[in-house]
């Protein structure tokens, strides 16, 4: 238990920005939580405002916080209080981010005493922290991962609710890794993280973006908002020591000039760049230019957008001091990506893949680099997503049509949406409807498996690693990998 006068008193922030007159001055705090329901004796419940109309308010929870033995509640600074409540309020000029510093005061400072490296963009983030734990594993660290696969080493994830998570669970989380001696956090952060103020108190020592392409739309409205929330991490968050790894064509404003550990990659870039991919059915082979050295790198997934990723990963630990042949030896041990162009064995003579490709940019990259493996078709599965951002869905339907030989439209997770209509947006995309509807997952992969022929590609699209379908409220279990591998084993 910890002193929380003692822990606003002695940190910055909270000091500042915490109202503390109404608290007792000796308040002991067991823990911290911003979800009643996870509140227990003696916690310090967090009441965070809602973050869309949809989404729940913090301050309706109070008395149920309490009554499950919360000892207090932060709160925004616009709260006005109806009643009277059982334990002291304590006001914050924003309880999102006072929830972030409460964290990691509560649990000593974790990110600070870790390698945290932050990695945003629309796609490849996941890809890029499995070959950035390669890299720092071959250079003799103990990194960790955090991202929409889970928590922990590549080949033992535990699964979690979101791809960033709520700021007590981060803060707890690093410092577990921490006792246990890890020495890196690789952590994927998303642009809804960004925006909700989950990493404000998260020191990284080094912060990278893959790309920003179209995604998120149903929660950020514009482009231009979207990139500004990704933006944060590098000119909000950062601090005058992080390490910056940006694209060489990168969407931001700001002159390179004044970013300080700036570090460009890309084709052209002069520090870092890419060179000669040549694709196989199972690898991508390229040149990795380093400060001037060629060093050829054989990295075991395909595609032209692990290039790009694999180049960021060696961009970060480039600027971490981690030697060239640390990189190369460590991107060429890089293990399989759940659900990234994974294949699916099979001793047929076509080859079957499974992508998460769910936005306009993904599905294009999947389907131009299964193009250069010049297969006889394409035979592409896909549907997009419910309640998400439906302006998407006409572009990726366009994309399909230019694309793929044989499309087989689909459901995705329809979740509160009807199927049908999000099929018929996809459709409205199209030139010309050759496609063939088939509601039915398991029924267009099947369907798909008995169309190929000889020297065609199966590509099963949107849903990746994915081990459910959501309708509604329900999750019925379904893996695209494991559907498309029973059905191979029995034609």
């Amino acid at each position: 238990m910890k002193n929380l006068g003692d822990i606003i008193k002695h940190h910055w922030w909270l000091a500042k920005h915490l109202s503390i007159g109404a608290m007792p001055p000796h308040l002991l705090v067991k823990g911290i939580s911003a979800s009643s329901s996870l509140c227990g004796e003696g916690f310090l419940f967090v009441a965070v405002s809602k973050a869309t109309k949809t989404s729940r308010d913090g301050h309706d929870y109070i008395d149920d916080a309490a009554l499950r033995g919360a000892c207090a509640a932060v709160v925004d600074a616009q709260f006005t209080p109806k009643k009277s409540y059982n334990i002291p309020l304590i006001k914050a000029t924003d309880s999102k981010i006072a929830l972030c510093h409460l964290a990691e005061a509560f649990y000593d400072f974790p990110s600070h005493q870790l390698g945290v490296i932050g990695i945003t963009g629309t796609n490849g983030k996941t890809s890029t922290s499995f070959m950035l734990h390669s890299i720092l594993t071959e250079a003799g660290f103990k990194p960790k991962i955090m991202g929409t696969l889970g928590v922990g080493d590549p080949k033992n994830l535990t699964p979690s609710t979101h791809t960033t998570l709520e700021p007590e669970f981060i803060s707890a989380t690093l410092a577990q890794f921490l006792r246990d001696g890890t020495t890196h956090v690789i952590m994927e952060v998303t642009s809804h993280a960004l925006s909700l103020k989950r990493v404000e108190a998260i020191r990284f020592c080094a912060v990278g973006l893959t790309n920003i392409t179209r995604d998120h739309l149903d929660f950020h409205h514009t482009m231009e908002n979207y990139q500004l929330a990704k933006a944060r991490l590098f000119f909000e968050l950062a601090h005058q020591d992080t390490k910056i790894c940006l694209p060489e064509d990168h969407p931001f404003s700001a002159d390179p000039s004044r970013i300080n550990n700036l570090l460009l990659y890309g084709p052209k870039a002069d520090r870092l760049s890419f060179s000669q991919p040549v694709y196989t059915k199972e690898h991508t082979n390229f040149m990795l230019h380093i400060e001037g050295n060629a060093r050829a790198v054989s990295l075991p997934m395909v595609g032209d957008f692990h290039v790009k990723n694999a180049s960021l990963s060696a961009a970060i630990a480039q600027s971490l001091g981690i030697f060239s042949d640390d990189i190369v030896q460590g991107l060429s041990k890089t293990p399989l990506v759940p659900g990234r162009l994974e294949p699916v064995k099979t001793n047929r003579d076509f080859g079957v893949y499974v992508d998460f490709a769910h936005t306009p940019d993904g599905l294009l990259s999947v389907l131009t680099t299964l193009k250069k493996l010049n297969p006889e078709r394409i035979i592409l599965v896909f549907g997009c997503g419910g309640d998400r951002d439906a302006t998407k869905r006409p572009i990726m339907g366009n994309i399909a049509e230019q694309y793929a030989d044989v499309i087989i439209l689909t459901d995705d997770n329809p979740r509160h949406e009807s199927p049908d209509k999000i099929r018929q947006c996809i459709l409205s995309g199209m030139s010309q409807n050759r496609c063939q509807e088939i509601p039915n997952r398991r029924e267009a992969i099947k369907l798909a498996l008995q169309t190929a022929q000889k020297n065609d590609l199966v590509v099963i699209a949107g849903r990746g690693h994915e081990t459910y379908q959501i309708y509604g409220d329900s999750r019925i279990e379904f893996s695209d990998s494991l559907e498309a591998q029973k059905i191979l084993d029995s034609l």
